[in-house]
C-alpha cells in the first residue's frame, strides 16, 4: 500500500483515492515492535495503515501489503466506457469512487489472478471495496511459526505411533491430522480471514509418513528375522508367529521370570555311543530319532526348547512369552516322554541284531523344577543368543543326572511341588542340601498324574517312604532298614531307589553324620 520511490513514501492508487474521497491529509502507518526489543515466535513490521483523521484502516502484511479477498466476476461493477458517453443511459456515481481503466488501443493488460485475468482498473477496484467494506485477509505474524509447531507435534506423534503400532494406524491418524488441519485453515479463513497455509504441514507429514513407515519397515523386517534366527527352532510354529509380530518380547537385557525347567537325557547311551563311534550318519540318527518326538512334545505343550548337549534336551515353559499352568503342562511333557522311546528301542533292537550284538534298551532320566531364573541374552554383544540360567536350570539337571541313582524316569524338586500341588503322584526320594539352602531341599518322584494319587497302591506307598524317611534322618538304621525291606514288598516298589539306601545307610553307620544332621544329603555347589 505503500511504495518507497527514491526515498520518498508513495501511497498507492487505492489508498490515495480514498485519502481524497475523506479529504484527509496523510497516512499514519503501525508499525508492530517487540516489547524489550526481542520476540519470539512472531515477525515484526507494518500491521496497519489509517488515513489520518478518519476511521479508515488497512489491515496489512509486515511489508505493507494487502491481500486481496477477490470477489466472483459477476459481483464485479464495470461499466463500459461507451455507457458513460451514451446519453440515453443514466448511470448514478454518486458517493462512489470510478476507477477508469487504461487501455491502448482497445487492449488493456490483465494481471492473472485467482478469478481469472483482470486488469489494473478492477484490481485497484477491488482494493478500495475491501478497504471501504473493512473486509481483510489477514496472515497472523504467529502463523508461520504456529504452523511449524503443528508440524512438529503431529509429526512426532505420527513417528511414535508408527514405531510403536502398526503403519495403518499412522496413517489413519496422518489422514485425521490432514484433515484437521484443512478443515481449520478453512474455518479460520471464512469466519476470521486468517490466512493459515495447511499445504507445508501437509506435504511435510506425507514425507514423514511415507519416510517413517519405510524405516519401520526395514526395522520390523530385521526383527523379524533376528527372531527367527532365535527361535525358529525353539518354539513351535504358533508360539513363534506371536513373538514375530511382536519382537519386542524377547528381552534386549537379562530379566527375571518364573520358570519351569525340563532337562532330560538318555540311561545307557555311552554304550550304544560306542558302538556307532565309527558311523557318524548312524549316531547323528539315533540321537535325531530321540529327540524329534521329545521335541515335539515340547512344543505341543507351549514350550520351548532351549538347547541340545550331547543326548541331553533342555526346554523351558513361561519364556519368553508367558504360559498359563506352566508346571503343569512340563509335568505332561515328562509322563509323556517316558512313553516314547518305543520306537527308537525298536530300531536299536534291529540294529544290533544286523550287527549281532545284544541289545540294551534305553530309557530317559528327567529333572524337573520351578522357580526364579534369569532370562535373556546370554551370549555377547557381538552375537545375541536367548537363554535361561538360573537355579531351576541347575537343580534339573542336577535332578536328571542322578535320577539313574533314585530309578524312577522323572525326578523333580521342591519349588515343582508347590507349583502343582496335589496334582500329581509325587513321592519324596531325597533331601539334597547345597551352600545356598543348607537345610535342603527335597526331590520327588513322579508317578503318574492325579488317578495314580488317588489309588490305594500310591497310598501304602508313601506311607512306607514317609516311615523310611523319619528313621533314616533321625539315624535309627534298624528301623530303615525295616521299613527298605516294607517298601520292597509293596506294588509299585522302587526297588534302585532302595538299593541306593542301604548303600548310604552302610556308609553313615561307618561314618555318623553327627547329632545335628537332619538327614540330607551334601550335593556341594552344582
Amino acid at each position: 500500500m505503500l511504495a518507497n520511490l527514491g526515498g520518498k513514501l508513495v501511497p498507492s492508487t487505492a489508498l490515495e483515492a480514498l485519502r481524497v474521497d475523506q479529504n484527509a491529509t496523510g497516512y499514519l502507518a503501525h508499525v508492530a515492535l517487540p516489547e524489550g526489543g526481542f520476540v519470539i515466535g512472531e515477525t515484526t513490521g507494518i500491521d496497519q495503515i489509517t488515513i489520518d483523521g478518519t476511521d479508515t484502516s488497512v489491515q496489512t502484511g509486515v511489508d505493507g501489503a494487502l491481500r486481496l479477498y477477490y470477489r466472483s466476476r459477476s459481483q464485479q461493477s464495470t461499466y463500459e466506457a461507451w455507457r458513460i458517453l451514451d446519453d440515453t443511459e443514466t448511470l448514478d456515481f454518486n458517493g462512489k469512487i470510478a476507477v477508469i481503466g487504461f487501455s491502448v488501443n482497445g487492449a488493456e493488460k490483465t494481471y492473472d489472478t485467482i478469478v481469472g485475468p483482470l486488469p489494473s482498473g478492477a484490481i485497484v477496484s477491488e482494493a478500495i471495496d475491501q478497504i471501504a467494506s473493512d473486509t481483510f485477509l489477514v496472515r497472523p505474524a504467529w502463523a508461520s511459526n504456529a504452523e511449524q509447531g503443528v508440524l512438529l507435534i503431529v509429526g512426532a506423534i505420527l513417528i511414535i505411533l508408527i514405531m510403536q503400532t502398526r503403519a495403518i494406524w499412522g496413517f489413519l491418524f496422518l489422514l485425521a491430522s490432514i484433515s484437521a488441519g484443512s478443515y481449520g485453515a478453512w474455518f479460520l479463513f471464512d469466519t476470521e480471514g486468517w490466512l493459515i497455509d495447511p499445504t507445508l504441514p501437509t506435504i511435510a507429514l506425507a514425507f514423514i509418513f511415507i519416510t517413517t513407515a519405510i524405516v519401520n519397515r526395514f526395522r520390523i523386517e530385521a526383527e523379524v528375522r533376528f527372531v527367527e534366527n532365535q527361535m525358529t527352532r525353539r518354539l513351535s510354529t504358533s508360539t513363534l508367529s506371536k513373538i514375530i509380530r511382536r519382537p519386542r518380547l524377547l528381552p534386549e537385557h537379562g530379566s527375571l521370570r518364573n520358570v519351569t525347567s525340563l532337562v532330560v537325557g538318555l540311561r545307557g547311551f555311552n554304550v550304544i555311543a560306542d558302538r556307532y563311534l565309527e558311523d557318524p550318519i548312524a549316531y547323528a540318527d539315533i540321537l535325531n530319532r530321540f529327540f524329534t518326538p521329545l521335541t515335539k512334545t515340547v512344543h505341543d505343550r507351549s514350550g520351548m526348547v532351549d538347547r541340545y548337549m550331547g543326548d541331553t534336551l533342555l526346554a523351558i515353559w513361561n519364556a519368553p512369552l508367558n504360559v498359563q499352568n506352566h508346571a503343569m503342562k512340563a509335568c505332561d511333557a515328562a509322563l509323556r516322554m517316558r512313553e516314547q522311546l518305543d520306537s527308537l528301542n525298536e530300531f536299536l533292537e534291529e540294529d544290533a541284531k544286523r550287527q549281532n550284538l545284544s541289545h540294551i534298551p534305553l530309557s530317559v532320566s528327567i529333572g524337573v523344577e520351578t522357580g526364579s531364573a534369569i532370562v535373556g541374552n546370554m551370549g555377547a554383544t557381538q552375537r545375541y543368543d536367548y537363554g535361561v540360567l538360573g537355579e531351576p536350570i541347575s537343580i534339573a539337571r542336577y535332578l536328571r543326572s542322578h535320577a539313574i541313582d533314585y530309578g524312577p524316569a522323572v525326578i523333580v524338586g521342591d519349588g515343582f511341588k508347590d507349583a502343582v500341588g496335589d496334582k500329581f503322584a509325587l513321592l519324596e526320594v531325597d533331601l539334597v542340601s547345597t551352600p545356598r539352602h543348607p537345610d535342603g531341599w527335597r526331590a520327588y518322584a513322579l508317578l503318574g498324574d492325579s488317578i495314580v494319587r488317588a489309588s490305594p497302591k500310591f497310598r501304602a506307598l508313601e506311607d512306607g517312604h514317609r516311615q523310611l524317611f523319619d528313621a533314616y534322618r533321625n539315624q535309627r538304621w534298624s528301623a530303615a532298614r525295616e521299613s527298605l525291606a516294607h517298601c520292597r514288598g509293596l506294588n509299585g516298589a522302587i526297588p534302585t531307589l532302595y538299593d541306593f539306601y542301604e548303600g548310604r545307610i552302610r556308609q553313615l553307620e561307618k561314618e555318623p553324620p553327627g547329632e545335628n544332621w537332619n538327614g540330607s544329603y551334601y550335593a556341594g555347589r552344582f
